[in-house]
């Protein structure tokens, strides 16, 4: 309403001084006003009758007709022709011209703000390095998650050395088998002052469906480690004899021991799966590895991201040896390969890794060698901060009972 005041105040200082109503709306035109209001408030004066009614007759149009430059005269049609715009329009342009340099001085700045954002976000927020880099630091922040691993190895290719169970196991297979081991498990580090761990492994042969081994594993502290098996190694008759119906063997008061090998193959035996204490020291310093790794392109001999619709990232990357190691050190204690494969295979091995879009956190890792098209080893994680309930399993019995009860009961025989 004040806009129109404005107009109707110059409408008649300008009516006043003899103007005609042509110069009125011309003049107007060019201070910035916007022909339709101009027009509008016209009218409405009409209405009123704030104007003389001269005003609208031809003897009124002869008064003040000034000739007007081609340029203005331009200006003013295109203005009348372009009636539906704003009335703020005008005078928003009359504001740059007469304040275009720092109107333009801003809008660079806003527009550099924009392109500096869109770069950092493409460049580098959505960047395979930066997911990666960020999973790595989110996954410091879990205290309990679940998992499954998988390794296939070519049983041509297993060194069985002094590992008696193992060769036992797969005596007489074709050597070109492919042996695969599977780990379906979960990991609490909640407790401060310990990890629990509680997994069960099993052993199959490519062309069979039946398992070749299997076994359970719980660890609730340092002293607290308890294994279910379905064999035990029988060494005088030199074979797998099968362990049904016992309880829990408890292998924590024992430790690594002879004994200890009649139940597990050496690669068990050897790898940081078993009797392996996570305390407050280790897992404090656990996270702060995952979380204060800072990862560059130079740790990489490659590293991409790959189109995924399916709410995951998809990467594949290709570290340098001395990242590999890292990473495998850091990842052990929690989840193992155990020794089926050499170390120094995987560490040339390229990663598959699938990051979930909303948690950042890694849910699916796959290791492939140069000449193999399926993952030697796959890591699924799942259940991240999952209150897992790992506690003493009941009854148990030392190893040493079940031999006894083993052998006592090959005596009656």
């Amino acid at each position: 309403m004040s806009g129109e005041k404005s107009i109707s105040d110059l409408i008649k200082n300008r009516v006043e001084r003899g103007d005609s109503r042509e110069k009125i709306v011309g003049d107007l035109i060019l201070e910035g006003y916007n022909y339709r209001e101009i027009e509008a408030t016209l009218q409405r004066m009409k209405r009123e009758n704030k104007l003389p009614e001269s005003f609208w007759t031809e003897e009124w149009k002869g008064k003040s007709r000034a000739a007007i430059p081609w340029g203005k005269y331009k200006r003013i049609r295109e203005e009348v022709g372009a009636g539906a715009e704003p009335v703020s329009s005008g005078r928003f342009f009359n504001f740059i011209r007469l304040h275009k340099l720092w109107f333009f001085v801003f809008l660079g700045i806003v527009l550099g703000a924009v392109v500096w954002f869109l770069l950092w976000y493409f460049l580098y927020w959505q960047s395979s390095l930066s997911i990666f880099q960020r999973s790595f630091r989110n996954l410091a922040a879990i205290n309990s998650l679940g998992f499954e691993s998988s390794a296939a190895v070519r049983v041509g290719n297993i060194s069985f050395g002094e590992d008696k169970y193992l060769a036992t196991l797969l005596e007489g297979t074709d050597q070109n088998s492919i042996l695969k081991i599977n780990l379906l498990g979960s990991v609490d580090l909640k407790d401060a002052n310990v990890s629990k761990r509680a997994f069960s492994s099993t052993a199959t042969l490519d062309g069979h469906e039946w398992e070749i081994w299997r076994v359970g594993l719980i660890q609730i502290s340092p002293d607290g480690f308890y294994l279910n098996t379905g064999h035990y190694l029988n060494e005088a008759a030199n074979q797998l004899e099968p362990l049904s119906g016992f309880p829990w063997v408890d292998l924590g008061r024992t430790g690594p021991s002879d004994i200890t090998s009649l139940f597990l193959p050496q690669v068990f035996l050897k790898s940081n799966l078993l009797f392996y204490s996570l305390n407050l020291n280790s897992v404090s310093n656990l996270k702060n590895n995952f979380s204060n790794r800072v990862f560059s392109r130079e740790d990489f001999i490659e590293i991409e991201k790959l189109p995924s619709e399916n709410g995951f990232y998809h990467l594949w990357i290709l570290p340098r040896e001395e990242l590999a190691d890292s990473i495998f050190s850091l990842l052990e204690p929690l989840v193992t390969t155990g020794s089926w494969l050499e170390k120094k295979d995987l560490l040339k091995a390229r990663w598959e890794i699938w990051i979930g879009k909303e948690d950042l956190l890694p849910h699916q890792v796959g290791l492939y060698l140069t000449d193999s098209p399926e993952p030697v080893v796959q890591f699924v994680l799942r259940d991240f901060n999952y209150p897992f309930d790992i506690s003493e399993p009941s009854p148990t019995i030392l190893p040493q009972d079940v031999l006894k009860i083993i052998n006592a009961s090959e005596q009656d025989l």
